[in-house]
């Protein structure tokens, strides 16, 4: 499982935003990835956001 992730789950192979598209309302969606990286910090779990 590491070598899957140290291998697919690059920074290099980040789409960047390219998800936004994709998105019916990414200021919604983005308001809403906030507040669970928030909660998940809360809970000891710090994610960076990478966007």
């Amino acid at each position: 499982m590491r070598e899957f992730f140290n291998f697919e789950m690059r920074s290099e192979k980040m789409s960047h935003g390219e998800w936004k598209k994709n998105v019916t309302d990414p200021i919604a969606f983005d308001k809403a990835y906030d507040k669970v990286l928030l909660k998940l910090k809360y809970q000891g779990v710090d994610i960076e956001k990478m966007y």
